[in-house]
């Protein structure tokens, strides 16, 4: 089991830092935050209620302004349409808040997603991934692994070029986790 994997595609200092500095920026003002998380079509949801449902859950997180973020959802969306052959399910989480939910609306449709896709402010994704991986920046895309108990196994931060075939792979892998 892969537990825990990181991969980052830059090495960046500047870029560590600003991580390091929103996440102090989170984890001062996060506790007054209520949160708002929603379907992309406005209504209320949280990613707790897609876990732990006996399924391998693979986290799409994106921000309609991604370039990268455009590029991979092609691939996401085919692992989708099979998600359930290798017992996983895809989520899409977008960092962009509420104040895009008509430009995360029209990024859906145009995509063509076939999956659900939440919608939450930058603040609230970036505790959750660092809840789950407090060494990982909040990039997008990123994708975040959880195994079918809900336990959270792994994370790909610049996720751009993950294909359908390296997400088969995974979940071929670690079979053994989900038993």
């Amino acid at each position: 089991m892969k537990k825990g994997l990181f991969y980052h595609q830059t090495n960046s200092k500047t870029c560590a830092l600003l991580a390091s500095l929103g996440m102090l920026w989170v984890l001062l003002f996060l506790p007054s935050l209520s949160s708002a998380m929603t379907l992309v079509n406005g209504q209320p949801a949280n990613l707790e209620s897609y876990l732990n449902k006996n399924k391998w859950t693979v986290v799409k997180v994106w921000a309609n302004e991604c370039h990268a973020c455009r590029a991979s959802m092609p691939h996401v969306n085919d692992f989708a349409k099979i998600a359930n052959q290798h017992n996983a399910q895809v989520l899409g989480l977008s960092i962009d808040g509420p104040e895009m939910l008509k430009e995360d609306q029209a990024f859906v449709k145009k995509y063509g997603l076939i999956f659900p896709n939440l919608v939450a402010s930058i603040v609230e994704v970036e505790a959750l991934i660092h809840k789950h991986a407090p060494q990982a920046p909040l990039a997008t895309p990123t994708m975040m692994m959880f195994a079918p108990n809900g336990e959270f196994t792994g994370i790909i931060v610049g996720s751009g070029g993950v294909t359908k075939q390296e997400l088969i792979r995974y979940f071929e892998e670690n079979k053994a986790h989900a038993a």
